[in-house]
Formats: C-alpha cells, structure tokens, sequence
C-alpha cells in the first residue's frame, strides 16, 4: 500500500498490506468506524495507520523482519520511542510482527492485569523487573523521562501481536471470503491500490465498500440468516443422519451417556474449538456424533457434517470439501457467515478413510488441513473429528493434530460403565442382579447391550457367557417373530445367500439384486427388523460381528471343513473373523470337534501364521480342560513352525493347570530336550502359580549351571511372596549372588525387592537377611568382616534406601530380627582395630542424616524399625536392647541411646546412659550429642529424684579431656559439652546449681542453641550480598561491599557464600536495572579494583546505553582494566556492533598483538577434535578480537577501511586458535571486498600444519572460496583432505559442498570413492542431508568403513522427498548395500512416516527387512523391537493399498513378523478385516 519507511523490502510490504487489509475488514464489519493510513506531521509519528474503534483510538505499527527473529526489548525500543506521543495523548498502540516480541507482550499484559503499580511491580518475575524498567526508558514528555507509575499506564496502552507470514496471509484471505463472493486476492489487491490513492485520508465502511463492489465478479456475502446457505447446510446433516439411521440396527443402540458429555464438551463457553473423537471400530462413534448434532441444530447451531470416506484425489482444499457437500464454498466460510458470531458446528467424520494407516487417500486430508487452518480466523466455529483411535495413535499427522492440546481435545469412546449398563437393564424392566458378572461385561458394549434389549421378557432373565449365545437366543426369536408375521421365512435362504456372496466377495455388503430370487416381503420384514440394513444398492447385516456369527453358524450346520476352506480362499485378512466365529461356535457346540479341527489347522504348513494367530487367541480364552492340551500336546514338541505358540499357551494359568497331570511338567523339566522349551513357559506362569512352580524346580536346586541359570532367572522375573523360600535358599547356598531386578541395565539386588517391599514387606525383609548373611560370609572367607569394605557388597543403589525404609516401616519387627545381627557383626568387625573401644573409625561411626548410600540407608532404616518396635513389640525392643548393650562398639550404643529414648522406661534409659561417660557423646557428624540430648530430654521429665540427681551431679563434673586442648587463635570450647547436655534437663526440674551452670554458659556462648543434625544439602555458592539487599545499597555501600569481599573470607558449613566472581553477577543485575546509575558508579572503579566487577557492569549495561556514552564507558574500562578488559569489550561489541566507533580503534588494535595466547593452547597430537582449536581461540585476547571484527563487518562497511589491516594481521597469526577465528573476519570481508577476502584467505590457510583446517570457521571459509575460485583453492581442499582425522572429515564435508556445486578444479578427487576413509565420513553427512543429489550416496552404502555407511544411510529417513522414481532407485541401492543390515531403522521410519500413498518399493523393503531382522523384531530386548512395530503399520497400510496379487506379498511380511512376534502385530491386526 505504498507505505513510506522499508519500501524496498518487498516482503515487508507484502506483509504490512495483508495487516492493512485486514483492518480495513474490521472497519467493514463495523468494528471499527474509520481508517487513516499515513496520518500526515506528528499524527503519523511511528506508526502505518489509525484506527477509530468505538474505544478509542488505535495507532498501529506493523514490522517484517525475520532476519531478527524474536524482538528483543532492545531492538523494539526505538518503535517505542517512536510512539511516546501517541501514548501521552491516551490513544492505544498495536505492534504486530511477523516474529513477535514475547518480552514487551508479557510485560504489557501483566500491566493490563494489575489494578496499581504497585500490584504490577509484585507480580513481575526477577527478570521482568530490569525489563519494565529498560521498556519506560524509551518515553519521555518534553525532554523528561517518565516516572514509573506514567510508564505503567502507557505499557498498559501497548498491544503486541505476533503473526506469521503464512498464517497472516491465511486470516486475510478467509476474512475476506466471509465479506465477499470473489478471489480474496483479487479483492486485496484492488483494496491495496484504492487505499494507496487515499492516503493521509479518513475512510469509512461506506467509502471502501463502495469501491470494492465495483470490481468485476465481486459481490457482497450475506449469509447471515441466509434461508439458502441455512437449508444447504441442513442437507448435510440430513444426509449425515439418514446414512447413520441407515446403518444401525433398527432397534438402535443402547442410551449412552458419551452424547450427553460430549454435548456439554461443545457447548463450553471455554471448550476447545476442535475436538477428536475416537473409539475403536463400531464402537458407536457416528451415532454419539449423530445425536449430539440433532441437540445442537434444536438448540439453534448451525451445522454441517460430512464423511470422509467419499473423498477422492481432486479434494485438497476447505472449498472442494464443500463441493463435496453439495456446497457453494467452505462449510467454515458459509458456517461462519450464517453463525454471525453465535457457535456453529462442522462435523468431518470417518477421518480414517483419508488417514495415512487405514486410508486409501490420504492425500485428502490436505482438505481437512484447510478446514483446521480457516478456524483460526472464526473462533465460533467448532469442528468435530470422528476417527479411530488406531489411525490416530499410527498417522504422523493426526497425532501432531491431538497433541496440540490447546486447541484441540481428544474424546474417547470406550465401553460403558457397570452402573450404565444395570441402570439401562433396570429402566426396561430386567433385574441386573439377575444376570451374573459374565453376562454384565458382555452388555458394557452398547450393540450387545441393544441386541440383549430386543430379547423377550423371559430371555431378558437368563445369563449369557459369550456373545455367540446372545446371538443364537436373538436370531431364535427374530426368526420365530417373523415366520409368525408372515407365516413363511426363508431364513437359511436369504441369509445363506448373503453370507456366501461376501465371504466369496471379502466385504460386508452384497448387492440387493442377489435377493431378487427371495420373496420380497420377507426381505422387508428383514429390514424392518433390523436384522439387515439397506444402503442404496447394496443390503448386509447390522453388525459385522453378526455376520460373523451367522456364517460360522451356516458352515457349522452345512459340515464344511474350515481347514480346507482357508487353505484354498487365500487366507486374505478377512478371514481372521470368520475363522474366530467359527472356532467360538465350535467350543459352544461340539468341543470334540473344535479339538480336532484346532489341531488340524495348527499343524498345516497350508495354513498361513497369522490364522495360526487368531486360533492360538481362541485357545488363549478358553476355560482349558486336560482333553483340551492333550489334543495340541503333540504340537507342542514337535518341529511345527508353530510350536512355540502352542507351548506358549502353558503361560497361561488355565493351560498350566490342564496341562499339569500325569508328572507331565516333573517329565519335561527332567529332560534337557525339552527343559529349555517349557521353563519360560513355566517362568510367565509363575506369579499366578507360584507354589507349584516352586515344587517343581526345587529338586533342581544345585544340579547343573544351566538350572542355576534358569533359577535365578525364576527370582529375577517372577519373585512373588509364595517364591521367597525358595529365593532364600538360593541365596544361602550362594547360587543367586548376582540376582538383580530384569531388564534395567543399572539394576542390581534392591531393584528386585522394589515392588515386593511395598505390597508384602514381611517376605521381602527375609530377602534382605538373606543376601546379607550370605555376602557377610562371602567377605569372611575373604578374610573380611565387612563385606562394603570388601566390595562383596555394593554402597551404590537408586532405589535401597526406598526399599529399606519401606520394609522398616511396615514390617519393624521382621527387619529388626533379620538385619540387627548383620550389624553388629559388620559393626564390630569394623571396629575391631580401634585402640579404644570408642574410639571412631568402624563402618557407621561417621552417621549422617539422608544419606543414600545402601549402608547408610540399612542403619538408618534399622534406627526407624527398632523406634517403632519400642511402641508396636515391647518384647521384641527388650529383646533387641540387650543385644546392643552387650556391645561396646560406639555404631551400636548410638542404637541402643535411640532405642532408650523410645522405649519408656525413664530411671533404666539413664541408668544405662551413666554406665560410660562415652554414653553422653553419642549422635551424628554434625550434632555428635543429640541422641544422648535427646535421651536425657526424653527421661528428665518422669524419672525419679534419686536418678535425676545422679544425672545432674555427672553432668556437671563432665568436661571431656578435647576441651581442655585449646588450640591457638581459637575461642575456648570449655563447657560446650556440658551446656548441650545441661540444657536438655526438664526445666521444672533444674536445680538451682544447673541453673547457675546454665546461666554462665549462656554468657560464655551467647547465641549458641543446640541443633539436631540436619540431612545432606547440595547447592552452589551463592553471592554474599543477596538480591534484595543489593536493592537498597547506596554507592558507599557498594564501593565497602566490593573491597570487602575481594579479600579472602573465612570459610562456613552453611549456606556457602562466595567472593569476587559471586558479587560481580549481582552487581551487573543491579546495572541492568538502573543502568544510568551504575554506569556512573562504574567511572568511580580505578585499576585497584577487581576486573570481574567493572566487566560484570559494562555486559549488563551496553544494552542501555547510547553510543557516546558506551564509548566513554569502553575506553575507561580499557584505560583501567588494559588487556584484562578485552573478552568484555570484545564481547560486547560483538552483541552490539552498533556501537563501534574510531576512538575504539586503538582498543581493537592492541587486543589483536595482546600477547595472549603465545601458543597454540592444546597437545600436539595428530588428531586433535573439531572445536579444540575454535575453543582455545575464543578462549585468547586475540582470538576474541577476531571475533569482533567479524561481527562488525557483518554488521556492514562503514569502517572497512580500518578493519580490513586487523584482518590481514590476525590472519597471518603464528598460532592456529587464533587463525580459525580469524577465519570467520576473512568470511565478514568477503561481503564487502571478495578479492581481498581471497587473498587473505589463502594467507589464512597457508600453514604448515594442516590443523588450520580442523575448525567450522575454516571449513566454512574454504567452502566459500572454493565456490569463487575453485583453481586456486583446490590446492588447500587437497592439503587438507590429506590431513589427521579431525581435518579430513571437515574437508570432506567442503568436497561435498563442492560436487554439489559443481566446483571441483584440476587435482583434486572427482569421485568420493577417490577420498578417504575420514574425508568420506564427511562427505556422506553432507551428502546425506542433501538427498536429491543421491548418485552420490549410492556407492557410500557399500563403503567399506563402517562411519561413512552408517553416515550414509541417514538419507534414508528422507528417500521418499525424491520423485518416486529416483526414491525407488535409491532405496533399491540401499537394500542391495551394506549399509542396509546395520542401518535399516532409518528406511523402516521413513516408510512409518511417509505420509502419502507408499510406493511399491516400500513391499520389496520390507521383505528385505523382515528377512534380515527376523526374530529381533519381537524381542523387547533389543532396538529392533521399535522397527518392528513401525514396520507393522506400514505392511498393513501396503496391504490396504494394493490390489489382490500384491496383497499375497504383503500376507507373506506379515506372516513372517508374526512368526517373529512382532511387537505390536497381534495389537493392529485386531482392528482389521
């Protein structure tokens, strides 16, 4: 529109007219009244435009700047200043910008939020502080800036909006399709040229509606209430409701609550705009969604739905999907417009036709990608998807869509509750109680719950197990029902005809015409039934599940022969269900039979493995009977390929018990050929059966290395209560010393009792007795007592410490008795060489609170049990006391002072406290007497006189022998003891000479309270002056504060409190939010001070600053702190380019021949790694300095002339760090003066050593110059490719870049091949991340180092961007590679998230990958259990795409991951038909 002010920047623009446009819209609506771009004079100052809305006035200033990214406060400020009058005059500012400015936007809301400055300075955040303050900076009224409470208002008046490009773009154009009939584009830029003739000018609705309605074909829209767009919306949700009545049984669904809630879902006034429901499939998910549209129509919505299953190629946009409605346009357009801003409701059901797993056109779902866009532009408008929860869990874009959470709800279907399910039987008459739990959870889904409600009064009474019963009682009574009707029923006719023609067929509808042979009032009393339901020209069942039923039911009756019905029908999954029917109809029927025929198919090689599957299921949920095994046994040892899922059954509670008769598990652990294939049987059924499994591995206890392998492995996978003796055992006899919890690589012993110690603590203390004896005497035959010390025993555990408390908690008594005698034998083994029995020095001596170390945690949990025991087991503490006291190991009289604490008995507690003086020193590291405190605390209050008195005349002779050695400089500790122990009397009970004694400690150690020991703490070391003291300090204050801490401090346990380099970050906070001041308080710092501190101002000031004042700022820092200044000043400069100016020049200069480094600061070894030269260059004076100049020739040219001698000189530098930062100045130059840039460059990189190549920087600048003059530089490509690894491999990343453009010069290789081993690493990285230049890649999956295949076949993840043809060659090359077997994951993941039809390479891959994987597939314990659960979608999407013949192939995979297991198959292959 021909705004002033970046006119060039033709994008900018673009996107200054789409904001322009879009308000004008809101001036059509009548949201605003009047529109002014370009106010002419100080009306137009820093902003496009104004706006006139009934509450003010807006000034509006829209910015394209996506170089910049986010704006910081700082870039945004001069926007801010720009607009100052604006504020002051109480108009409203918008700044809307293309990459946003989330610092000024939280800032500005928190104000609009805040009722006082006051309430808006308590709620901002410590970083938002020195914000507000930077922001109100940028405003002033006549030359003086304004206060704090002015600021506030006018950040209160700043609106900031971030809007994309494309997503602006978007809103604009489907604004303008709700204004008008015509090409949005069309519209906008007629708008664009109308507004550019009217600037300066007032423009109203009237004025710019007039114009527009001039240009041809544009009309305006009036929907609202449009009687039209009202009924051709209706249309849709008639036909979505006619199709959905169409195809649920007449007699309806059972009432479900799921309607009501997803009703009130919508309805929210704070509901989310999209919603997904989901459910499996026929789970009812049309007819929840078919209510809730008749509610919402009655309520007065206007709505609109529509199926996806119709859709075709041609649909790609919201437009086309209306077409597909029989619409003019979009239904959100066409919603919105006759909503006029009350809700309305689009529904797009079956989503899984157009999803990527089931869907056979996916790429249909760009339709509803658009529909998902335009809502932004109409919040009123809801959507509503209905789709499975499989396609959404397995299509990459609907699961990006649901895990959108603030815009988009998921709502699942599931079953219905119990109380649903009695309430709706109790409402039609039937007593729930009646019924039994079976039958209950076969009516929790709502189509067994309906069919059971069409049953007669007296069928309604009786209980049905499966839902083959409720059919065979339902399809008894329809028949009898309509044969009374009608007098005649062709039943098995009609029924037989229609299950034939779809069996034969694999679908569930057949044409009517196959009917015409029956009577035709039979087939409408059928219908009327419901028992078949009609859709256009083709009739079928009401339920796919009756289906089923009635074909097994006629190939039962008929005697036909499953097996060679299957084997000759091509086993097409389709099957799947109508062998299940069959075989459930068997169980019910003739069980002999079903054995029979079970056995048959399972032993068939003409049987395909996933029908295998479905009968291994079948068997799986059968009440099984020793008949029932006996019938399979022979399955199950012989060289069948299913054997292993027969003998898998066994796992099976039900299957274990049928088949263990007649010593049958005693024989086939007793054999070694089948002992190995029945024990993970025997170890999955473990924890369901684990007292017999213990009775038949017992006698195996100690035999052979393979069933102590096998035992162990019993422990570690299946420990249950009812294991724990023979765990015991193995523990003692020392066959499980290694036993630790599965699967976890950091595992160890504590990990197995994890979950036992919290459901049966009892059990799993006698776990913890036993692996401590048995360790304790592994580390006594060692010739040690204490088995840590030895290492039998590990200190290291993530999860003892939890377990150990538990069990001591819930079960003190146990713990007490199988871990008390553990320690106090480690205990006084360990302090068995002390020259004092007191002494410190054994195990536990050094006690501290929390910690997590396994001995730590055992004494600490044995401390917990034996206080508990004190209250809950009298005896037991007696029992336990006795034990300690016997001891005079320090560890265990600290337990027996805690354990006299709590048991009571006052006179015996302090009885036994004055047996030793050592008695009153007993507690933890850091509080060495609580525990004797506590005693004496605990007992003062109840025991007798004659004892108290006897404690008080110890106590006040006790001065232990430590006190008296008073070490020079020290304050004497006399009487400390003394005071700790005297203090802890009962008050009431204090003689008067114990208060005396008091009374003179209390002035000998003012201040000093005893304290209990406190736990661990970790942290830093924090500033010596805090936040909001430093708030309040003056400069005097600062400048004692300063000098104070730069000398050493004392050092303190608690809190840690630091020196220099801890102040100087709280200084440079300060400095950033009153920069002004400190930066006054920083001319006052001369060369005496500390650099930390004067640098630490300058980084949290120069954001502040303008130029001049900077300068200044920057040369008394040089002039002060001299070279110790360069990395700040560099720094700085580097952030703010800007700032840069002449006098800054001498500063630059000297920090480019700083001394430092003098050499290159790493080993010279001959490989080096790729950052340590770039590390130690940043790291220097004048690496730093080569930095900078960088940064200011980017910045751009003004100072060229200056700069380009610093650049010659740093790129000459003897020392390697500091070239590869120059490197990046000589890459700055090149922008500016390219010869001289390549003249300097080949100064850079002539160097003896080939290191100067081992940076990105160099790399990046031989790229570059390469591109120029590719002759000239070939020589230092050759050099380099030539060079240790680190080089090399960064070189052949620049060869790569140079194939690719086409700049590889006379000498250097022409083919990768030619390169090596390093330097092909790095050109297959490149080349890899560029796959359309894939001839390249190919030979490198062959290569013959392993890195550069593996770096290779990164592609893969990227071969299907390719157009087909060239992704089939490539993928084709990379399963004949050697890449392939060691790197198939990345192919596996882009079939898995290739979103559009998949091509046909992608069978011959995975044939290719199930071949090569195999079993690994199915094994959890390796990565390709992942591969093989992303492969299973993707065979199953092959298989819905293709036509028959291809089908086989696909058949073949998945018979192959289902001999695997697969992870996951059996999961997805229950969704399929």
């Amino acid at each position: 529109m021909g705004l002033p002010g970046g006119a060039a920047d033709k994008a900018g623009n673009r996107y200054e007219d789409w904001w322009t446009a879009l308000r004008v819209a809101d001036v059509l609506r009548g949201r605003a009244s009047r529109i002014r771009l370009e106010p002419p004079g100080r009306a137009g100052a820093g902003i496009e435009f104004e706006v006139e809305e009934a509450d003010g006035t807006w000034c509006e200033q829209v910015k394209d700047v996506p170089s910049k990214g986010a704006w910081t406060l700082d870039a945004v400020g001069k926007v801010l200043k720009a607009v100052a009058g604006h504020l002051a005059q109480g108009k409203k500012v918008r700044l809307v910008l293309s990459t946003g400015a989330p610092e000024l936007r939280d800032l500005a809301e928190r104000a609009r939020a805040a009722e006082s400055l006051a309430e808006f300075e308590e709620v901002l955040t410590k970083a938002q502080g020195p914000r507000f303050v930077s922001v109100i900076e940028n405003w002033s009224v006549n030359g003086v800036p304004v206060g704090r409470d002015v600021g506030w208002r006018y950040l209160q008046a700043v609106y900031v909006e971030h809007h994309p490009p494309e997503t602006l773009r978007r809103l604009v154009s489907m604004t303008y399709e709700l204004l008008f009939v015509g090409d949005p584009e069309v519209i906008v830029q007629q708008l664009s040229g109308y507004l550019d003739e009217h600037l300066h000018q007032r423009l109203t609705a009237l004025q710019i509606r007039g114009h527009l309605l001039t240009v041809p074909g544009v009309r305006p829209r009036l929907l609202a209430g449009d009687t039209g767009t009202l009924t051709a919306l209706a249309g849709t949700v008639e036909r979505f409701v006619r199709r959905v009545d169409r195809d649920r049984p007449v007699f309806g669904l059972a009432a479900r609550p799921h309607a009501e809630q997803l009703y009130e879902r919508l309805v929210a006034e704070d509901g989310p705009q999209t919603v997904v429901c989901e459910g499996g499939a026929g789970s009812g998910k049309s007819t929840v969604v078919a209510d809730v549209l008749a509610r919402l129509a009655k309520r007065g919505w206007p709505v609109a739905a529509v199926r996806m299953d119709g859709a075709d190629a041609s649909m790609q946009t919201a437009k086309d999907l209306g077409t597909r409605m029989s619409l003019p346009d979009s239904p959100v357009v066409l919603l919105a417009g006759v909503a006029d801003g009350d809700p309305a409701l689009l529904v797009i059901d079956q989503l899984d036709a157009v999803s990527t797993y089931s869907g056979r056109m996916s790429d249909a779902y760009e339709a509803v990608e658009d529909v998902l866009a335009q809502l932004s532009v109409v919040p009123n408008v809801k959507v509503l998807l209905v789709a499975r929860t499989v396609d959404i869990d397995n299509d990459p874009r609907l699961t990006k869509l649901v895990a959108d959470r603030a815009r988009v709800a998921r709502f699942p279907l599931g079953v219905l509750d119990i109380e649903q399910v009695c309430a709706t039987l109790a409402a039609g008459g039937t007593d729930p109680d009646s019924l039994g739990p079976v039958t209950l959870e076969l009516l929790r889904t709502p189509l067994h719950l309906s069919v059971f409600g069409r049953l007669s009064p007296t069928a309604r009474t009786a209980s049905y197990r499966t839902l083959q019963q409720l059919y065979t009682r339902y399809t008894d009574e329809v028949r009898e029902g309509i044969e009374q009707q009608l007098g005649a029923l062709d039943w098995p006719g009609i029924t037989g005809a229609l299950c034939a023609s779809m069996s034969e067929r694999e679908t569930l509808q057949a044409a009517v015409a196959l009917l015409d042979g029956f009577p035709r009032r039979q087939v409408r009393a059928l219908e009327s039934h419901g028992v078949l339901v009609r859709d256009a020209e083709e009739i079928g069942f009401f339920h796919e599940t009756y289906f089923d039923f009635l074909f097994a039911r006629s190939f039962i009756s008929a005697g036909e022969d499953i097996h060679d019905f299957l084997a000759d029908s091509g086993q097409h999954l389709f099957r799947r269900a109508q062998t299940r029917q069959i075989l459930e109809h068997l169980v019910g029927t003739d069980r002999e039979r079903f054995r029979t025929t079970v056995a048959r198919l399972l032993g068939s090689d003409r049987i395909r493995s996933h029908l295998h599957d479905v009968i291994i299921t079948v068997l799986g949920q059968l009440d099984a009977t020793l008949p029932d095994w006996e019938a399979i046994e022979p399955l199950a040892w012989g060289q069948v390929p299913v054997a292993g899922k027969v003998r898998g059954l066994l796992a099976l509670p039900q299957w274990f018990d049928a088949a263990d008769h007649d010593q049958r598990w005693e024989r086939w652990l007793g054999t070694p050929q089948t002992a190995d294939a029945a024990f993970p049987e025997l170890l999955a059924v473990a924890r369901h059966r684990p007292e017999r499994v213990a009775e038949l591995v017992r006698p195996y206890v100690g035999t052979t290395p393979q069933w102590r392998r096998r035992l162990v492995g019993l422990i570690e996978w299946a420990l249950t209560p009812d294991l724990v003796d023979l765990a015991v055992d193995l523990i003692d006899r020392g066959y499980a010393d290694e036993a630790r919890g599965p699967i976890a690589v950091n595992s160890d012993f504590w990990s197995l009792l994890y979950g036992l110690s919290e459901t049966h603590p009892a059990p799993a203390a006698r776990l913890v007795g036993a692996y401590l004896r048995r360790h304790l005497a592994r580390a006594r035959a060692d010739g040690s007592g204490d088995p840590f010390a030895s290492e039998h025993l590990s200190t290291n555990s993530q999860v003892a410490d939890t377990v150990l408390s538990r069990i001591a908690q819930a079960e003190p008594e146990t713990y007490v008795d199988q871990v008390l005698p553990f320690i106090i034998d480690v205990a006084t083994a360990s302090s068995a060489g002390r020259t004092g029995s007191h002494d410190l020095g054994g195990r536990w001596a050094y006690r501290l609170v929390g910690g997590r170390s396994v001995d730590t945690a055992l004494l600490a949990a044995l401390d917990t049990a034996l206080r508990s025991l004190a209250g809950q087991a009298p005896a037991a503490a007696a029992d336990a006391l006795r034990q300690l006291t016997a001891s005079p190991v320090q560890e265990l009289r600290f337990l027996a002072c805690r354990l006299h604490t709590a048991l009571g008995r006052p006179d015996e507690a302090i009885a036994w406290l004055l047996t030793d003086e050592h008695n009153l020193r007993l507690g933890w590291v850091d509080s060495a007497r609580w525990a004797s405190r506590e005693l004496i605390e605990t007992t003062t209050p109840h025991c007798t006189d004659e004892m108290l008195d006897r404690l008080t005349a110890v106590l006040l002779g006790y001065y232990p022998a430590w006190e008296r050695r008073r070490q020079k400089g020290q304050r004497s500790a006399w009487g400390r003891s003394q005071y700790e122990l005297l203090s802890a009397i009962c008050p009431s009970r204090r003689s008067e000479a114990v208060r005396r004694r008091l009374a003179e400690w209390d002035r000998k150690f003012p201040g000093h309270v005893p304290s209990p020991p406190t736990p661990i703490q970790a942290g830093v070391v924090g500033s010596p002056i805090s936040d909001h003291a430093a708030r309040h300090m003056t400069d005097d204050q600062w400048r004692r504060a300063l000098d104070k801490y730069a000398q050493p401090q004392p050092e303190r346990f608690w809190p840690l409190r630091g020196g220099i380099h801890e102040l100087a970050p709280t200084l440079g906070s300060r400095a950033q939010q009153e920069p002004d001041r400190y930066t006054d308080f920083a001319f006052t710092l001369g060369p005496g001070s500390p650099a930390a501190y004067l640098c630490a101002i300058v980084e949290a000031v120069t954001p502040h600053l303008d130029a001049d004042r900077w300068e200044r700022l920057a040369l008394h820092t040089h002039q002060t702190l001299g070279s110790e200044a360069a990395p700040t000043i560099c720094r700085t400069l580097q952030a703010a380019p800007q700032n840069f100016t002449p006098a800054l020049l001498p500063a630059l200069d000297g920090y480019t021949t700083d001394l430092r480094p003098e050499h290159d600061i790493r080993h010279p070894d001959a490989e080096g790694t790729r950052t340590d030269l770039l590390t130690a260059g940043m790291n220097a004076t004048r690496g730093q300095a080569a930095l900078t100049v960088a940064a200011l020739l980017f910045h751009d040219s003004q100072h060229l002339h200056v700069l380009t001698p610093l650049v010659t000189r740093l790129a000459n530098d003897p020392v390697l760090a500091v070239r590869v930062c120059a490197a990046e100045a000589v890459l700055a130059l090149m922008k500016h003066d390219p010869q001289v840039a390549l003249d300097v460059a080949e100064q850079l990189l002539t160097h003896q050593d080939t290191n100067v190549h081992n940076a990105p920087t160099t790399q990046q600048l031989l790229t570059h110059a390469l591109v120029r003059d590719s002759s000239r530089f070939a020589p230092h490509l050759g050099r380099a490719l030539q060079g240790p690894e680190g080089t090399a491999e960064l070189s052949g990343q620049t060869w790569a870049v140079a194939a690719i453009q086409g700049c590889l010069a006379a000498g250097i290789p022409k083919a990768v091949q030619e390169l090596g081993d390093t330097a092909r690493r790095g050109a297959a990285a490149v080349f890899a991340r560029n796959v359309d230049h894939y001839p390249h890649l190919i030979p490198l999956f062959g290569d013959g180092d392993a890195e550069v295949r593996k770096n290779a076949s990164l592609a893969m993840r990227y071969a299907f961007d390719l157009p087909p043809a060239q992704a089939d060659e490539l993928v084709r090359a990379f399963l004949d590679s050697r890449a392939f077997a060691d790197h198939l994951e990345h192919l596996v993941f882009a079939l898995h998230d290739h979103t559009g039809p998949l091509p046909t390479v992608a069978i011959e891959a995975c044939e290719r990958i199930v071949q090569h994987a195999g079993r690994e597939l199915g094994d959890i314990r390796t990565h390709r259990a992942a591969d093989g659960h992303h492969l299973v979608s993707t065979v199953l999407r092959l298989y819905r795409q293709n036509p028959s013949a291809l089908r086989i192939r696909c058949l073949d995979i998945i018979d192959r991951l289902s001999q695997a297991g697969a992870y996951g198959l059996n999961a997805a292959l229950g969704n399929e038909r």
